[in-house]
């Protein structure tokens, strides 16, 4: 090729003016203003470049890569990402720390992890200022119960710096896998002492901060542990406003005296050990999750009149609980309720309540429904009933619910003649009568597991009818996420 070719010319054009970028292309800090029109044309006149090149011989293959490369580079110099106002990068890296998703993944999940958002620092120098920044980007601290043989500095120097990044911002303390360690080292060292106390050195003088403090165990775990190590609390959690405790753990008197808990998450099966261990100030609580027996559930409601959210868990005792010899609870604000069987509802008034979701709705227990529903009076719009038999009483308990809007029923057995009633009844007819069920229902779902499937045409696809739309599909339902 002749140096004096138009291809070579722009070669060496692109060369050169590269080098008034090279510190653009080996960093990722953003161009100024001035030079972006610049670039874009640095840009154009090596694609059109390139696209001389491509029909020209194979010998001119390095030249081709060697400008398709630096045409990447230059794009990315120009990038998007690398010009986002320092306003919107706080915007984007706040919406990191806490989304609803996340608020959610807190009350459900058992394994639930903090998102790592601190890499977002690492896209250019500026985003890595606004990181630094930006004190609730360092606030989740995950904390290993145990730190690894040889690696435990790498492990503190991450909570020192997060400490000292979040500045005042309040935290979110996420202590993993508690456990005891079994016979061997519980001869050497008892089991409440097993956490490090480097650990309790960095994150006991901040516990005026803590806002979210999370208890995590290892999966079934049955060996009771004592938590005295967190004893110095006490009295120190002004600003605590969730408590997560898992399975098996003694936790002392330290939550009963914090002003601002509000969201009290207890294990979701019955505690292996001393259920009534551990102290919540219930009048404040808002949001309660926990697993106890029939009698103590009735204790916590009647002395939380606040509950705005609630799961509640049984234990084998409440296959003998008589709903008929204890008083109803009134629970005023509660707007969301998930039980394992709606037979508990027969103990429950909650005016207010929109969203209902039972686990076990045997027909025995379809009654208590009806009573509920007729009780309390409420406007549930959103229903979700598993392991639901069909039968006429069920139908008579919808009947009850003129402004529902989403309807979820995963039927197990029942009365195939009821069945057909049910799916009568779903489908409106343009003149709406007195036997439809959910006129304002903008989405039902009827996971079937019959022997048969319905007629076809018993249920119309969905939005096919114009007052309802009805979707008849198979679905593989869990436990529920709420339990």
């Amino acid at each position: 090729m002749s140096p004096s070719s138009p291809i070579a010319t722009n070669r060496a054009s692109l060369v050169g003016a590269s080098s008034d970028f090279s510190h653009l292309l080996a960093s990722n800090d953003p161009p100024l203003e001035s030079d972006i029109l610049f670039i874009h044309a640095i840009i154009s006149d090596a694609q059109v470049t390139l696209n001389q090149l491509q029909a020209a011989p194979v010998l001119a293959s390095p030249l081709r890569d060697e400008l398709a490369k630096r045409i990447r580079q230059h794009r990315a110099i120009i990038s998007a990402v690398r010009r986002v106002p320092p306003e919107l990068i706080f915007e984007i890296l706040i919406s990191t720390v806490t989304s609803p998703d996340e608020d959610m993944a807190r009350l459900v999940l058992n394994d639930y992890k903090p998102p790592n958002s601190s890499h977002l620092g690492q896209v250019c120098r500026l985003w890595r200022q606004c990181a630094l920044a930006c004190p609730a980007l360092w606030s989740s601290i995950v904390v290993p119960f145990t730190l690894p043989p040889g690696r435990g500095h790498c492990a503190l120097h991450k909570i020192e710096t997060q400490l000292l990044r979040s500045a005042d911002a309040p935290l979110d303390i996420h202590w993993q896998n508690i456990q005891y360690f079994g016979w061997k080292r519980y001869t050497q060292r008892n089991a409440e002492n097993e956490v490090d106390t480097r650990v309790l050195d960095l994150l006991i003088p901040h516990c005026n901060r803590w806002r979210i403090l999370h208890l995590h165990t290892l999966p079934l775990s049955q060996t009771p542990i004592a938590l005295d190590w967190l004893q110095p609390v006490d009295g120190k959690l002004g600003r605590l406003e969730e408590v997560k405790v898992g399975h098996g753990l003694q936790v002392p008197d330290v939550f009963s005296k914090a002003p601002n808990l509000r969201v009290a998450i207890l294990p979701s099966f019955h505690f292996a050990t001393t259920p009534d261990a551990i102290n919540i100030p219930w009048r404040q609580i808002q949001h309660y999750r926990g697993s106890y027996d029939p009698e103590r559930q009735l204790d916590i409601l009647a002395s939380a009149p606040n509950l705005r959210d609630c799961a509640l868990g049984f234990d084998s005792s409440y296959r003998n609980f008589n709903p008929y010899a204890y008083p109803s609870v009134m629970l005023p604000h509660l707007r969301r309720l998930t039980l394992e069987t709606p037979t508990f509802l027969r103990n429950i008034t909650a005016p207010l309540l929109e969203d209902l979701c039972t686990i076990f709705t045997t027909e025995c227990s379809i009654p208590h429904l009806l009573h509920f529903f007729k009780l309390s009076s409420c406007g549930i719009k959103n229903l979700i009933l598993f392991e639901c038999t069909i039968c006429v009483e069920l139908i008579a308990a919808l009947h009850c619910l003129p402004n529902l809007i989403h309807l979820v029923l995963e039927c197990g057995v029942g009365d195939k003649r009821a069945l057909a009633v049910l799916f009568k009844a779903l489908v409106l007819s343009p003149v709406p009568s007195e036997s439809d069920i959910a006129p304002h229902s903008h989405l039902l779902r009827i996971p079937i597991s019959y022997p048969e499937r319905p007629p076809r045409g018993a249920l119309p696809r969905y939005g096919e009818v114009p007052l309802q739309g009805a979707a008849l599909s198979h679905y593989a339902f869990g436990a529920s996420p709420y339990l």
